[in-house]
């Protein structure tokens, strides 16, 4: 959660910081911010 917060400035951080099995729930995310 504190990742998602942190690098909601950089959606591609976000998406590096996540694991692989956390990419499906936050790819939706990513595409909203």
């Amino acid at each position: 959660m504190i990742a998602i917060s942190k690098s909601s400035q950089d959606t591609g951080s976000i998406k590096s910081n996540f694991t692989p099995k956390m990419l499906p729930t936050t790819l939706p995310i990513a595409s909203n911010l």
